[in-house]
């Protein structure tokens, strides 16, 4: 599902920020996590699940499944922020460990920086959040046990798919 919002699941994606690949690594990131090519989907990959999966253990206090939306927000925008959300919440006095309450407060940040002249990519991480989980979603539809290949359509209609 990362993957999929991340590229499109294109092997040679690149953003006009320079990440690259399936599931857009910087170098720095690629090279941290050993990959050597990023345009290659098995490394991409890898290298995107390591980086998941240490932003997961970076938030070990947050209960599922507030752990995973913030560690997809963290891989959108960077863990940085989540951080700093989260430290905004608790000298609120809100629960830190609460995906909405941190987006929330990642909402004022970037209000706060907008009022300041800068650009804080929130819209962006917010939305990023919401599709992954839609997509992943969908795979869980479409892969679960029983599934009779059907797919709803906007127009109301159930059509099967192969």
């Amino acid at each position: 599902a990362i993957g999929y919002q991340e590229s499109h699941w294109n092997t040679a994606a690149v953003s006009p920020t320079g990440v690259q690949g399936i599931m857009m690594l910087t170098n720095v990131t690629a090279n941290h996590f050993g990959v050597q090519d990023r345009t290659n989907a098995q490394q991409s990959i890898r290298g995107g699940a390591e980086l998941f999966r240490l932003l997961q253990r970076n938030l070990a206090d947050v209960p599922e499944p507030d752990r995973t939306w913030m560690a997809l927000a963290g891989y959108n925008m960077g863990p940085t922020y989540i951080e700093r959300a989260r430290a905004r919440a608790a000298r609120a006095g809100d629960d830190s460990t609460k995906w909405l309450v941190v987006s929330q407060h990642l909402r004022e940040m970037g209000l706060e920086s907008r009022a300041q002249g800068r650009t804080l990519q929130v819209g962006q991480a917010l939305h990023y959040v919401q599709q992954v989980r839609r997509y992943y979603d969908a795979l869980v539809l479409a892969t679960a046990a029983g599934n009779d290949n059907r797919v709803a359509f906007n127009d109301g209609s159930r059509r099967r798919v192969q």
